[in-house]
């Protein structure tokens, strides 16, 4: 790799959370670390993970510190690709959102987009049923467990699987997938 000098500016190393192995993500240039502070960066759950079959996964983070030639950074948002999601929404099945602002066990508030179908031959009155159920089984996954924690099993799938499963106990789901997290800036009220 060919380094060139570019008049003022510097190469900064841009690292993943510790909870991510603290993996080189990217180089960039800036004239002052400050700068970088705030920046976004979007990266493939592949290049996280060296897992090929997330490659429908994508994770945003966000730059809080500068040190030396390293910059630092947080979760952001993580976000399934709008292709992958589609072919789960085909003709002959009923969607079902939902959308929650929860707080993990260390206290990091999310915003949970999760999609989940159904069989069309379900009735509404199921579907209410369903909707209710996943809302309560995502809300306790999340609450008792730590934002990194909670990262993990979505990455690997576990979390997934376990609320398909209890979810059987309702209505069998043709297909559930968290679709989008989002960490809340400002506070979220006492529930």
């Amino acid at each position: 790799m060919v380094v060139r000098k570019i008049k003022g500016k510097g190469w900064f190393t841009i690292v993943a959370p510790g909870y991510f192995g603290g993996v080189e993500l990217t180089r960039t240039l800036a004239s002052k670390p400050q700068e970088l502070v705030g920046r976004r960066l979007t990266v493939s759950v592949v290049d996280l993970t060296d897992d090929v079959k997330k490659f429908y996964m994508k994770m945003i983070f966000r730059i809080n510190e500068v040190k030396e030639d390293k910059g630092f950074t947080e979760f952001d948002v993580f976000e399934v690709m709008r292709d992958y999601l589609a072919r789960m929404v085909v003709h002959r099945v009923r969607r079902i959102d939902i959308i929650q602002d929860l707080k993990t066990k260390d206290e990091v508030g999310l915003r949970v987009k999760v999609l989940a179908t159904t069989s069309k031959k379900a009735k509404a009155t199921i579907e209410k049923a369903v909707r209710l159920k996943l809302a309560d089984l995502v809300k306790n996954e999340i609450e008792k467990l730590t934002l990194e924690e909670f990262l993990k099993g979505v990455i690997s799938g576990e979390l997934r699987s376990s609320i398909i499963a209890e979810s059987r106990k309702t209505y069998p789901l043709r297909n559930f997938e968290f679709r989008r997290i989002e960490r809340i800036r400002k506070s979220l009220p006492e529930s």
